[in-house]
């Protein structure tokens, strides 16, 4: 065993003494395990949390109208409610500059996994918009594609998204 170990340092600093102990190497061992163990178990926790919920969090794709052939930039934000509803915040442009933002609520109608342990989840809104009439959505969202299509009165389309 080292002998410095258990020796004493004297340390001033203004006017106050302290006395330090010099630290082992059998200690910082432990010390550096102890935080790289944190930091793993942290690490994987936060993991899960994302994996359990892959459908919230932040979209980027584009819309594309069939019945008008139109189609522009999209961005969502999509936040979980409760086990069966999001709330989601679709933000994008038509004309390729004239912004529009559409929040609706996502309601959970079926989820599975397949043998690869992909998993995926059917989303619909129904939803009563001014000048559009009834706005309907059906979305299904795998491994980090979030994919829907809306019809309303005068337009039908899809949301192509990624993360």
């Amino acid at each position: 065993m080292d002998p410095s170990v258990h020796q004493l340092s004297t340390l001033t600093t203004d006017g106050e003494t302290m006395h330090v102990r010099p630290v082992s190497k059998t200690t910082r061992s432990i010390t550096a395990t102890m935080f790289a163990a944190t930091f793993i178990l942290t690490t994987v926790q936060l993991s899960e949390v994302s994996m359990a919920d892959s459908t919230g969090g932040g979209w980027k794709g584009e819309w594309i109208s069939e019945t008008t052939g139109h189609h522009g930039p999209l961005r969502a934000r999509i936040r979980k409610l409760d086990d069966n509803h999001y709330r989601a915040v679709f933000a994008g442009r038509f004309f390729k500059v004239i912004p529009f933002v559409y929040p609706t609520k996502l309601e959970r109608v079926s989820s599975a996994a397949d043998e690869s342990e992909s998993t995926s989840e059917t989303l619909r809104s129904i939803q009563r918009l001014p000048l559009l009439g009834t706005y309907e959505m059906e979305a299904t969202v795998t491994d980090g594609h979030f994919h829907a299509d809306y019809k309303s009165k005068r337009d039908s389309g899809s949301f192509i998204l990624s993360r």
